[in-house]
């Protein structure tokens, strides 16, 4: 994900992204977009904050450069870095 994409994405505490999704796929030329659903579900960062006290997740765009890394301690803030 671009670092747009963390903080549209990722920062939300809820945002599944499915309605979304689902205009995506029906308004698709071609029915067979596998490639463009990977990374489209919600991921729920936030529940793992049931048994840890801090998250982490480290993410490169494909074909971009930049990585970007997102950190939290479940308090609804969050931290965006760049990351090797």
């Amino acid at each position: 994900m671009s670092r747009e994409e963390v903080i549209a994405n990722i920062g939300a505490i809820a945002k599944s992204g499915a309605h979304e999704l689902r205009q995506r796929i029906e308004e698709a030329p071609s029915r067979n977009m596998i490639s463009d659903l990977i990374g489209q579900f919600g991921v729920g960062f936030y529940s793992s904050f049931m048994v840890a006290s801090r998250g982490a997740l480290v993410t490169r765009k494909t074909g971009e450069t930049t990585v970007t890394k997102w950190e939290s301690t479940g308090d609804g803030a969050y931290v965006l870095s760049d990351a090797d």
